[in-house]
């Protein structure tokens, strides 16, 4: 895990997954809320109080783990509008897509999730695959500290060496980037 800090208290990030890709994160505020972000295969026994999915495919959701998580509580947002808040977390959503077609706001094929706490802002863009962002998307992800995004994943129709991911993060300029998906010659 790895803490970051944008105030005097830091911001806890740790992968929760055994699964090889690298989608499914831990973020834990200061104030000890955890949200699980994409988790698949999760290798933690975990108690967390919001998760979020992207879209639903299995290296990003886990169904048993949001199943138990949901039984005790926690909220489940997937591919879906968040607007959510407890204790020093606040959850927002932006409408995406999972390949290279026009965005459709009304039925995304993923769901970028903005988890801001502590004043950080981390955003997990799922399988993001659309050739670029909206102003109203842009708008609506305003300033990104922390960015979980892939950059070559077939799915996507998304491959490193073409530069797309590069060119769509470039516009938002996170402070830090995570690459998920992490395969193929281009790493």
């Amino acid at each position: 895990s790895s803490c970051l800090f944008a105030s005097e208290t830091p911001v806890e990030i740790s992968r929760i997954s055994s699964s090889s890709y690298g989608t499914s994160f831990l973020v834990k505020s200061p104030a000890g809320v955890q949200v699980a972000m994409d988790p698949s295969s999760v290798i933690e026994n975990l108690k967390v109080d919001v998760i979020t999915v992207s879209h639903f495919h299995p290296d990003h959701m886990d169904y048993q783990f949001q199943q138990g998580m949901k039984a005790k509580g926690a909220r489940v947002f997937e591919n879906s509008k968040a607007d959510w808040q407890k204790g020093d977390v606040k959850i927002s959503s932006v409408p995406a897509m999972h390949n290279p077609v026009p965005l459709k706001p009304e039925a995304p094929s993923n769901t970028i999730f903005v988890v801001e706490t502590a004043g950080l802002r981390i955003a997990h863009f799922g399988d993001l695959g659309q050739a670029d962002f909206t102003p109203e998307q842009l708008a609506a992800l305003g300033r990104i500290d922390v960015a979980f995004m892939q950059f070559e994943n077939s799915n996507s129709a998304l491959l490193a060496t073409e530069g797309r991911a590069f060119r769509l993060m470039n516009k938002i300029k996170p402070r830090l980037i995570v690459p998920t998906h992490v395969a193929g010659q281009a790493w």
